[in-house]
């Protein structure tokens, strides 16, 4: 095995990459929301500035200001429309990212195991892997684990399972499974599903979606949407896997690391239920 040191440098740069992708899709939505909250000022505030000597709009024709300012009041009108809405469309995007980046952790967790512990290769699942030898063997150390992982989720059909079976699947069959709490199972499950509808079904509830999430109470053909605090429920969600994960490879390698994680992520835990108590109680 390579040394354990190293594997656990490798690991939190791994980590740290799904932590950074988490955190910029946090400061986007944050960002696009201040943006939205002050549209209609910054419009008002053109007309104010507009009338500076050397201000660009100087040089505009009588009918580029007109058109632009119809421009202006269209774009104000939106701002409050989706505002008063909930951003529909912001989170819509942001739960498309969002579940991209799970299926990227569903991806590089497992070739990191398989690349970092060579031991697998004499689980089971890895030992009934059939195909071409010679091409096998010529392949480099890289390719053979991805070919391996692809054989894998092929062979246990991982892109037909729900929620974090996606996940989970793949970590257990290389005996890194664990437990996934209730609230973040059921979080990830609705994740998956609601991306699946604004992805394929341009928004609109499918049989999928409301037999797999009868909670949302959705008919079929209603219009999905989610609000900002499912999103942070989403992935609050996402974040208690990559931190579980982490804890689970860190405890393979039996090297004591002083840090929070358990706490940490208890408290996503516990943000998760306040989500799921609340939705409950409308």
């Amino acid at each position: 095995m390579t040394d354990k040191l190293e594997i656990r440098d490798n690991l939190n740069n791994l980590y740290e990459t799904f932590v950074q992708e988490i955190g910029e899709l946090r400061n986007f939505i944050e960002v696009v929301k201040y943006g939205f909250a002050n549209s209609p000022f910054m419009a008002r505030a053109w007309d104010v500035v507009s009338k500076m000597p050397d201000h660009p709009s100087k040089d505009m024709s009588a009918k580029e200001r007109e058109h632009y300012k119809k421009y202006r009041e269209k774009i104000a009108k939106y701002s409050k429309d989706e505002n008063e809405k909930g951003l529909p469309h912001l989170f819509e995007i942001a739960t498309v990212r969002l579940w991209a980046i799970v299926e990227t952790i569903a991806d590089e967790i497992p070739f990191f195991i398989l690349d970092s512990f060579p031991e697998t290769r004499k689980l089971d699942i890895i030992c009934k892997v059939e195909g071409p030898l010679m091409e096998f063997v010529d392949r480099s150390h890289l390719e053979q684990n991805r070919y391996l992982l692809e054989v894998i989720k092929y062979n246990l059909k991982t892109k037909f399972k729900k929620g974090v079976g996606q996940i989970e699947g793949v970590l257990s069959a290389l005996d890194f499974g664990g437990e996934i709490v209730a609230p973040v199972r059921k979080m990830i499950l609705e994740l998956q599903q609601v991306r699946h509808v604004f992805v394929h079904k341009n928004r609109r509830a499918d049989e999928f979606l409301i037999v797999n999430c009868p909670w949302l109470g959705y008919s079929n053909g209603d219009i999905v949407q989610i609000s900002n605090p499912t999103f942070g429920a989403y992935i609050d969600a996402v974040t208690w896997c990559v931190v579980e994960i982490h804890r689970r490879i860190i405890e393979k390698l039996e090297i004591e690391e002083t840090n929070d994680q358990e706490e940490f992520c208890e408290e996503l835990k516990k943000a998760i239920e306040n989500y799921l108590t609340t939705v409950e109680s409308l």
